[in-house]
């Protein structure tokens, strides 16, 4: 690993450059996984609520004699 605020002669810029453009590569990956992962919470969670909706208007239908 590069010691950025070390002081020290021997990293070149090109060096600290190409570590802070992968910082930013990682930090970017890690928040479009955090966007998925919400995503996927959220289409899971309306998932749930719709077939809770089907269920309950399925268990309406069956005590009127309707069809779904």
């Amino acid at each position: 690993m590069v010691r950025l605020c070390s002081g020290e002669t021997d990293v070149s810029l090109r060096e600290k450059d190409s570590y802070f453009r992968y910082l930013l590569g990682c930090m970017f990956s890690w928040h479009a996984q955090l966007l998925y992962a919400d995503i996927c919470s959220i289409t899971k969670v309306m998932a749930t609520h719709i077939a809770n909706i089907y269920l309950k208007n399925k268990h309406i239908a069956r005590e009127y004699n309707l069809e779904i």
